[in-house]
């Protein structure tokens, strides 16, 4: 039995209802209708006729078409398809990533995106990472030691090819450990041989160079924040960037005397930098002067490129042109060595990790030797 209804202006549906089956469609004409119920009763009486044949329902059924995505959605799903880290990728795109996920948690965060930018600009940015060889990281070293320029130093070198190892190695890191889980990828700087590291500085100072500089840092701009740094930095060994970013509440006064406790260091560890009488009074100086006029409560209002630029100006004034403000870390650490403390005692004001990296740090005086075995004599 077949029903055709008239719907509107322009459609007519039609029903069959025959042998338990209940089927209907929609058509803009009439003749359409007729013609499509036709062939449907055909086929059940088919069925009726013949138990072997089944009537298939759907196959009268006008087939769905899925409506076309949202252009929005498409390009979503694109990005997302584009953002799967892939063996193929190139450098560039990989640094990317890493910059984008992990780059801001480093201690060296200035350090690191500088590397990571020569990357980028490298002959490599465009070359996928599984194309990346050992061969190819060996002639790019061989050519920046020989370099017609200014050749950077072993330790640069070894430092720009560490940040191009992390990349790899994040990258084949399964994804359960932060990784992005391309675990058949290589690692290229593993099979090269790394330069050999510089020796340490041993830059010390020398006759009145210490008067010298504290008169130049007292003319200069900023006096009383860079003499503070300085006699810091002489008393403690510190890093340039744990003086510059101590705060007053890290500054606490003990039964013995002061000390700075960095919950948080280069290394990621905490430690306790105890003061000297002249660091002391620097630090107190500083809280008095700019206590709640700095970020976070800083003891210093100036920043690192400041340091720099006025350490340069002063060295010069005081006739240490090469006398870098990293030596005085060296200079701290060993006139702690000389003043007789304990390499546990060194490494806790240090913030050293091993005694290794430590006894880079300490550069005895020939004088102070000669003293010494003047006595054993």
């Amino acid at each position: 039995m077949r029903q055709i209804q008239k719907r509107g202006n322009d459609k007519f549906a039609v029903t069959v209802r025959l042998n338990g089956h209940s089927i209907g469609r929609t058509f803009p004409k009439k003749s359409q209708a007729m013609e499509w119920a036709s062939r449907v009763e055909i086929a059940i009486n088919d069925e009726i006729a013949n138990p072997n044949m089944v009537f298939k329902k759907e196959y009268w059924k006008p087939k769905k078409v899925e409506k076309p995505k949202p252009k929005k959605l498409i390009e979503a799903e694109q990005r997302e398809f584009e953002n799967i880290p892939s063996v193929n990728w190139p450098l560039k795109k990989a640094i990317q990533k890493y910059m984008y996920e992990d780059l801001e948690s480093l201690k060296g965060f200035k350090q690191a995106l500088l590397r990571l930018k020569m990357w980028m600009r490298s002959e490599f940015a465009d070359v996928p990472l599984k194309d990346i060889s050992a061969e190819m990281i060996h002639e790019w070293k061989i050519k920046r030691r020989t370099n017609k320029g200014k050749a950077p130093s072993p330790s640069t070198i070894r430092n720009d090819l560490y940040r191009l190892s992390v990349i790899f190695e994040t990258a084949r890191k399964p994804v359960t450990k932060n990784g992005w889980g391309l675990t058949e990828l290589h690692n290229p700087v593993k099979e090269i041989l790394l330069p050999s590291p510089s020796a340490g500085r041993e830059r010390r100072l020398h006759g009145d160079e210490e008067q010298r500089l504290r008169q130049a840092l007292a003319i200069g701009c900023h006096p009383l924040e860079m003499s503070c740094f300085f006699e810091i930095s002489l008393a403690t060994g510190m890093r340039k960037s744990e003086i510059l970013n101590a705060t007053a509440d890290e500054v606490k006064q003990g039964r013995m005397g002061w000390s700075i406790k960095k919950s948080d260091t280069k290394n990621g560890t905490s430690r306790t930098v105890h003061l000297s009488e002249r660091a002391t009074e620097s630090v107190l100086k500083l809280i008095n002067v700019n206590h709640g006029k700095t970020y976070n409560n800083r003891l210093f209002s100036i920043c690192s490129t400041t340091v720099d630029n006025l350490w340069k100006t002063a060295r010069r004034r005081a006739g240490c042109p090469d006398l870098r403000i990293h030596d005085l870390r060296h200079e701290a650490i060993s006139r702690l060595a000389d003043a007789g403390l304990s390499l546990g005692a060194l490494a806790s004001m240090s913030g050293h990790k091993t005694s290794q990296m430590l006894l880079r740090y300490i550069n005895a005086k020939e004088s102070d030797i000669r003293e010494k075995l003047a006595l054993i004599a």
